[in-house]
């Protein structure tokens, strides 16, 4: 009879700690209006593909944003985009007014 064991035989939280880890702010999927987000100037991508966009806006329009975009507050109402502008630029092709879909 043999045993099955962790690849890593204790596991991930062995060499790990998330103890010390403290965020603050919001950790919550709320849908806000699209017109009150803004890029993130310092987006590493340039190029997005007009034709995978408008895809990825039919895809929207069917089914929403299935992934959330990941923001972060600005100023009083406004809120950046750290991840997720390929979603955010196509929901804006997709007419969304909402970006969380």
């Amino acid at each position: 009879m043999s045993m099955k064991r962790n690849a890593l035989g204790r596991g991930l939280d062995s060499l790990i700690s998330m103890d010390d880890i403290q965020t603050s702010g919001s950790s919550a999927i709320n849908e806000i209006a699209i017109d009150l987000i803004t890029p993130n100037p310092d987006q590493p991508r340039t190029f997005f593909d007009e034709e995978a966009l408008e895809e990825l806006a039919m895809s929207i329009r069917e089914l929403g944003i299935i992934q959330p975009l990941t923001l972060r507050s600005v100023g009083d109402n406004g809120s950046q985009l750290i991840s997720g502008d390929r979603r955010y630029r196509a929901a804006n092709v997709a007419g969304l007014d909402y970006g969380a879909g």
